[in-house]
């Protein structure tokens, strides 16, 4: 048995707040892109492990010309080692798509790994087309395009429905834009999304679930538009859409948005995901759009991602890049795997802020990869406020319990009955995480329903029973 504390729903608790501890970086790995040779970056795409316990990253690689236009593909890495990479510019290996129209770029590569096959994700760019599209293989190299004719999302600026040039700021892919219709169905507005988008398959609920990005106008909230954000008319916002085989989906469920009291410049430009016992952790692009920079907001759902917890407050990470010589400005989240009890996360970092995309020389662009990993059993946690935290669990049978926590001394542990009657105090942490009390005086009520309350000055994580 083990209970997150920040994400149980039955938890109560008095004079505490969830607290996501920062993530230990690894560093640079992989080496540096510039935009004249090759930018290449694992932002919105994924990481697989293979049969031989190695990893797959999956990249795009973009490349800036002298007259300010770009071109995108995707390929990938294998490594042996999740932080520590070959050099990418040598080892990229583009990826074989059939059915792709001549001359498309592509971009953001999601790879799921599941029943001995691989399924792409991927934005296709180009001959008209903005859209997402889903591909299978067998042995996630070769992919074969599924649905480009009915795609899982369109681009607001993608010919099947652009009806005029407000969203073009969006793109630096610019081939062969046209207006389609002055009106379009409401079928097809369903499918609008942003280019910045995520999957998981969720095999306990057997479903895939998306998260993407929904534009809001920005005439409906004018205090939150920044005239020079390379897209003024829009606000971004997260979205969450679930389907059954990856090609027919849901309508958008907003699932993040600024709250009040948060800076009113904020939007939300992403969110990374990774399923990890019975919550999802996620990690968004904190995107203060008046600073034109981006960080990394980590969160935790209880419900697959319909509601999200949060502490407002992203990772300041782009000041603390160990090895680091020039200044980053942006971090986009990219993919993060569970391995040996670390949760691994890859960061896109950009030397270039946001609306300064095909504003500068090729040789100006440089990004890296940065590669961070946080505890398993640290993901989120509750953190006391002033003075004491106190949490209360919900009714269960008693047994042996360990305390993930930052300091097993400040932690007071008493034996409550379900409904609150105060059994045994004075119960501590030992320096193993073993939660004991005075002459083993607990166990009488092993097997018992009893609950549990933590009186706390530190961090506490999850309660996990000793067998």
């Amino acid at each position: 048995m083990k209970i997150n504390l920040a994400t149980d729903s039955r938890i109560f608790c008095s004079n505490c707040s969830v607290e996501f501890p920062a993530p230990e970086i690894a560093g640079f790995a992989g080496g540096a892109g510039y935009g004249d040779t090759g930018l290449f970056g694992n932002q919105m795409a994924s990481v697989v492990r293979l049969d031989d316990a190695s990893f797959r990253v999956y990249l795009t690689r973009r490349l800036w010309f002298s007259d300010r236009t770009t071109r995108m593909d995707i390929g990938y890495i294998d490594t042996p080692a999740i932080a520590v990479w070959p050099d990418i510019k040598t080892n990229f290996t583009q990826l074989r798509l059939t059915g792709l129209p001549e001359g498309c770029s592509c971009s953001q590569p999601y790879v799921i790994r599941r029943d001995n096959r691989f399924e792409l994700f991927f934005w296709v760019h180009g001959a008209g087309m903005i859209r997402y599209v889903k591909c299978a293989s067998e042995n996630g190299i070769d992919f074969r395009i599924i649905n480009l004719d009915n795609p899982c999302l369109y681009h607001p600026c993608d010919q099947a429905i652009r009806t005029d040039s407000s969203s073009d700021g969006f793109l630096t892919v610019k081939d062969h834009l046209r207006q389609a219709k002055t009106a379009i169905s409401n079928e097809l507005k369903q499918k609008i999304s942003n280019d910045a988008t995520t999957v998981y398959f969720d095999a306990d609920a057997g479903i895939y679930v998306m998260f993407s990005v929904l534009l809001l106008r920005s005439d409906m909230a004018p205090e939150r538009r920044v005239d020079y954000d390379n897209a003024a008319n829009w606000l971004r916002v997260i979205h969450r859409r679930t389907s059954c085989d990856g090609i027919e989906w849901s309508g958008p469920e907003i699932v993040l948005l600024p709250e009040a009291g948060e800076r009113a410049d904020l939007q939300f430009y992403v969110l990374q995901q990774l399923k990890q016992d019975d919550r999802l952790c996620g990690l968004a692009g904190y995107y203060p759009v008046h600073d034109q920079v981006m960080d990394l907001e980590p969160m935790v759902s209880r419900d697959g991602g319909c509601n999200w917890i949060r502490n407002q407050r992203p990772w300041r990470l782009r000041d603390r890049i160990p090895g680091c010589d020039w200044p980053v400005q942006m971090l986009f989240p990219g993919g993060m795997i569970e391995a040996g009890g670390w949760i691994w996360m890859v960061a896109t970092a950009f030397n270039s802020q946001h609306n300064q995309g095909g504003k500068l020389e090729p040789r100006e662009y440089r990004q890296e990869s940065i590669v961070m990993r946080q505890r398993c059993d640290r993901w989120a946690g509750l953190i006391n406020q002033s003075g004491h935290g106190e949490i209360i669990t919900g009714p269960l049978q008693y047994e042996q319990f360990r305390l993930e926590t930052e300091a097993h001394e400040k932690v007071e542990v008493s034996l409550l009955s379900p409904y609150g009657n105060e059994l045994i105090v004075c119960g501590r942490v030992a320096a193993d995480g073993a939660i004991v009390f005075l002459d083993g005086s607990d166990s009488i009520y092993t097997g018992e329903w009893v609950r549990m309350k933590l009186r706390f000055d530190t961090t506490v994580y999850n309660l996990k029973s000793v067998n």
